[in-house]
């Protein structure tokens, strides 16, 4: 047999074994674990100062080509998908109450960016009025 057949056949054995009981685990595979766990945690912190220093140096991980495949890539779906949902919605003019729901559907995601921000808004605006009664 090949190499990475034996390996995906050793895979689907280890996959398809059952497991005997839920508490099978010893309390050395458990502390290793939690120690797994934990240099996972120790690897994924986050800096601020690291995080700002490379957007401070932004021309040296820039390229117009990741731009512009980021920018397609990004921008073909949603485009693709509120196409179709327009598309549905203008085949639905025998049905109104379809054809209204579909263009509110499609319309959502910018209702709820005017209302959250008006919601900010107003906040800042009630907290330089009348500074000490806003929580």
């Amino acid at each position: 047999m090949s190499k990475p057949l034996t390996s995906v056949i050793t895979t689907l054995a280890t996959v398809t074994t059952p497991v005997t009981t839920v508490n099978s685990v010893s309390p050395k595979e458990k502390k290793q674990t939690k120690s797994r766990n934990k240099s996972l945690e120790e690897n994924t912190v986050v800096t601020t100062k690291e995080l700002f220093n490379e957007a401070k140096s932004y021309r040296s991980h820039f390229s117009w080509t990741g731009a512009v495949t980021a920018f397609l890539l990004g921008l073909s779906p949603s485009v693709w998908d509120i196409q179709t949902d327009y598309r549905f919605a203008d085949k639905q003019k025998h049905d109104v109450y379809i054809s209204n729901l579909t263009y509110l559907f499609i319309s959502l995601p910018g209702i709820m960016l005017t209302v959250t921000a008006t919601g900010n808004i107003m906040n800042k605006v009630v907290a330089k009025c009348c500074p000490g009664r806003v929580g």
